[in-house]
């Protein structure tokens, strides 16, 4: 099987085609590669463009988490400080009914 290696023999010209027509062929093949080359620039436009859309929605959801635990966060240090002022709470109360208690005790014994 022969291999065609040049541009005539892939559009079927001979060298003997008209002038006209290798200037038609060389135009076609030009337009054929600039066209090629629009293509490929729109598709590298597009994955860049897709690329830093994906980055930007990286990042706002990265701070979007942040955020929420920074929120969750200061919900459990609030309810540690209310649990523990309540703890501290029942722990004076219990000091000063043993205080009362021996108090009285001390008053009944004299």
């Amino acid at each position: 099987m022969k291999k065609l290696n040049t541009f005539h023999e892939r559009e079927g010209k001979t060298p003997f085609s008209s002038p006209l027509q290798t200037l038609h062929s060389l135009e076609l093949e030009a337009l054929r590669l600039s066209l090629n080359n629009m293509h490929t620039s729109q598709l590298e436009l597009v994955q860049s463009n897709l690329r830093k859309e994906k980055e930007t929605a990286l990042v706002e959801l990265r701070e979007m988490l942040n955020d929420k635990r920074a929120q969750e966060l200061a919900i459990l240090q609030s309810r540690h400080q209310l649990e523990w002022e309540k703890i501290k709470e029942q722990r004076l109360k219990e000091k000063e009914d043993l205080e009362s208690k021996y108090q009285q005790e001390l008053g009944t014994k004299n």
